[in-house]
């Protein structure tokens, strides 16, 4: 499932392609991705994408007149790159969503659908779908300890709870372990006070990769300009592993 820093690096590719442009058309394939019927999903087209933002493990998309397309990937859901006027033919396409740009398709590799997309008006509307967890970027070392030992939790249970921390899951929470050098079943009320700035030291924003990674190999600690782009990722072996330790952006591979 995307989190938190591959969200954030969806929001960087969708903002180049989306933001100030039309939705010309939508077309939804899959009855099971749209979990909304009011408003309907056609009332976006025509109107304007005027920013991005993410709301926990969510993207979202802010249309003109308070309009939000609010996308939740799950674990196989994906957007990939068209050209304009691509179908949604694929056994995996879900949706598909024509700009000026291309066509954005909306994939889900799994039988089992739970990629969903709610249409809703509203700024208020798009807040429930935000999780009661604090955000890890956004917070002190004094507010991370405090929330991470209100509860009795054994590391990884508490870093991944979305009423606790919010955009953590499974894989970034073992990167940050790693980077702690904790192991995964200790609880929290034994964490010992001078591991909490080892803790912390994986949140600390040195940049959009570095900030959390997904690999626990020494790339977590290799800047950005080190790493390759996204349409090198095809390249070699090892140039895969290393755009995949501080790249990732997988699903946009060619954007």
């Amino acid at each position: 499932m995307p989190e938190l820093p591959d969200i954030t690096i969806y929001l960087e590719a969708l903002e180049r392609l989306l933001v100030g442009e039309r939705l010309a058309r939508v077309h939804i394939r899959s009855p099971f991705v749209l979990r909304t019927f009011e408003p309907a999903v056609e009332e976006a087209v025509g109107r304007r994408v005027i920013g991005l933002r993410r709301v926990g493990k969510r993207i979202v998309w802010e249309f003109e007149e308070e309009l939000f397309f609010v996308f939740h990937l799950m674990i196989a859901g994906r957007f990939h790159l068209r050209k304009a006027g691509a179908a949604a033919r694929g056994k995996n396409d879900l949706a598909a969503f024509e700009f000026p740009a291309g066509t954005l398709l909306l994939t889900e590799a799994s039988a089992k659908k739970r990629a969903a997309l709610h249409v809703v008006r509203g700024a208020a509307a798009v807040e429930v779908h935000r999780p009661p967890g604090l955000e890890p970027l956004e917070i002190s070392l004094e507010v991370f300890a405090s929330a991470l030992t209100a509860r009795n939790h054994t590391l990884k249970r508490a870093l991944t709870d979305p009423t606790i921390f919010s955009g953590i899951g499974n894989a970034y929470s073992d990167a940050i372990r790693h980077a702690a050098r904790l192991a995964t079943t200790p609880t929290t009320n034994r964490l010992a006070a001078d591991a909490f700035p080892r803790r912390w030291r994986p949140f600390a924003p040195r940049g959009r990769c570095t900030a959390v990674t997904a690999s626990p190999a020494p790339h977590a600690e290799r800047p950005c300009s080190e790493s390759v782009t996204p349409t090198a990722k095809r390249t070699t072996a090892p140039a895969a592993k290393r755009a995949a330790a501080c790249w990732p952006i997988g699903p946009f591979r060619g954007f």
